[in-house]
Order: C-alpha cells, then sequence, then structure tokens
C-alpha cells in the first residue's frame, strides 16, 4: 500500500513527541489493547523509539502486559518479546516452535501488546507467525525506519495493518532547544552563531535524535578550530554513529587537522 502523507499527524505545527506528547500517547492506547496493528514510520532518529517507549510507561501504568523488541528482524526477535508477555512459558526445555504454541492459545483469553522497533525486512516464518497473532488479542506497535522509497517495502510484512502514522520533522525552536539541552554535558565555547545554527538545524533535518547526538558531541575540541564550529565535521561523525548503530556499518573518524592526502587504495588483479 502507498504511503500518503494524510497519515502524518500534527499537534498546533509541531511533532506529536514535544507538543501533546502525552496526548499521541494515550490516542494509541485504545487501539493496541483493542487488539489492533498500528506502524510509525520516518527517517531514522525522527522519535519512533522514543514514541515506543512512552507507550511501554503507560502501558505498565495502567497494568497492561507488553513486549518491547529493540529490533525487529527475526522470528526468535518476536517471540523472545512476546515472551515478555506470557513470562510462564519461557522454558528452557521447550523448543521454541512449543512455546509460540502455549503464548498462541494463552493470547486467545489474555490481551497484551507486542512493540516491535526497527521493524525489519522478516521472513516468510515471522510473517506468518504474525498473521496468526491478528486473530488474537495481540495489538502490534511496530516502528519501521524509511530513510529511501524502497525502505517501504517492509509495509507489506504488516499489510494487514490497521493504522500508519508518518512522525513529522520537529520544528526548529524545540529542536534548538533539545541541541542546547545535550550540550550541557560538553559546554560548547560560546554559542552557536547564526550561520552555525542554521547548518546544525539544515543538518538534523527535523530529527531530534540526531540533534542530541550534536549537541553531546559539539563542545569537545574536535569540532572547533579557531574559534569556529565545524558544522560539516559535526554531521559526518553522527551519520556514521547513526549508521554504525542503527545499519551495523562504521566509518573512520577524520582529523580536521591533518592536510596529509587520503591514503591510496591498493587493487588487486580484477
Amino acid at each position: 500500500m502507498a504511503l500518503r502523507r494524510s497519515s502524518i499527524i500534527h499537534c498546533k505545527g509541531r511533532m506529536v513527541e514535544v507538543v501533546g506528547r502525552d496526548k499521541f500517547v494515550k490516542s494509541l492506547l485504545p487501539p493496541l489493547t483493542g487488539g489492533k496493528r498500528v506502524v510509525l514510520y520516518g527517517p531514522i532518529g525522527i522519535g519512533k523509539s522514543a514514541i515506543l517507549h512512552e507507550v511501554a510507561k503507560r502501558l505498565r501504568t495502567i497494568g497492561c502486559p507488553y513486549g518491547l523488541a529493540s529490533s525487529t528482524a527475526t522470528l526468535h526477535d518476536i517471540t523472545r518479546a512476546l515472551l515478555q508477555v506470557y513470562p510462564e512459558y519461557d522454558i528452557e526445555e521447550w523448543s521454541q516452535q512449543r512455546i509460540r504454541g502455549r503464548m498462541k492459545i494463552a493470547a486467545e483469553n489474555r490481551a497484551g501488546v507486542l512493540l516491535l522497533d526497527h521493524f525489519q525486512d522478516i521472513g516468510t516464518a515471522s510473517k506468518g507467525f504474525l498473521k496468526q497473532l491478528w486473530t488474537l488479542k495481540i495489538g502490534i506497535l511496530a516502528a519501521v525506519d524509511v530513510e529511501f522509497p524502497r525502505d517501504a517495502a517492509r509495509f507489506r510484512s504488516l499489510k494487514m495493518t490497521d493504522k500508519r502514522i508518518e512522525v513529522p520533522p520537529l520544528d526548529k525552536d524545540s529542536m534548538m532547544t533539545i541541541f542546547e539541552t545535550a550540550a550541557g554535558e560538553h559546554p560548547l565555547p560560546r554559542p552557536p552563531d547564526d550561520k552555525e545554527r542554521r547548518a546544525i538545524l539544515r543538518n538534523a533535518n527535523g530529527r531530534p535524535g540526531w540533534i542530541k547526538m550534536m549537541g553531546q558531541r559539539a563542545g569537545k575540541p574536535r569540532y572547533w578550530n579557531d574559534g569556529r564550529l565545524l558544522t560539516g565535521l559535526l554531521r559526518i561523525d553522527v551519520s556514521s554513529d547513526i549508521a554504525g548503530q542503527y545499519l551495523g556499518i562504521s566509518f573512520p573518524k577524520l582529523d580536521p587537522r591533518s592536510s596529509a592526502p587520503p591514503a591510496k587504495v591498493e587493487r588487486g588483479p580484477v
């Protein structure tokens, strides 16, 4: 199914995570506790994980059992999350298949919620198991990272989704508040000037996760040269860290004071 801009939820022009977050989280609870399937989608760092953790806190408050998978790529990930809802079936001597069968029986009579973060392309077995859960009293909230149009293919794994919500970019004022708060860990030599602020906001592109990481790093000597904040280097390092954290790859750190040319790459026979 195609992504629709009408799915975007705003609250007075601001992202639901900052203005009206409580109201937004509360609005998710009835469908989830009623066995519905909801998908949050958007780029890495836009705040989907934060919303899932807020929902988890609220479910804990009302006494609704839930399971949270920090990454959802395999059937094992889904099984471990569901065992948080029905821990009595976490029996070492049992096979995974037997455990899943018993949990499905339990889910026919006892409601619960699955929170599936960083939902990835899953296999046939995982899709089949999720479809079986859809007929039971299990609500599902899945967070899908969508960086490029091709990433939307992951929605096909949840084609029975009841509701899709695109998490919109955060407004500039709130973004700078996050930056300034995060920068308190490593105070800056001076506040960013207007040009630097524009570069920081442009690089973060409305993603609170990114600007928080920028704020945490910006006070380090590495990002200052002759009294100037090296916003480009800051962006590169944060991009590298994001890639390493979520995509499983890493890049070497650049030294802004090094004038040495890049090393030549030796190639073997083709």
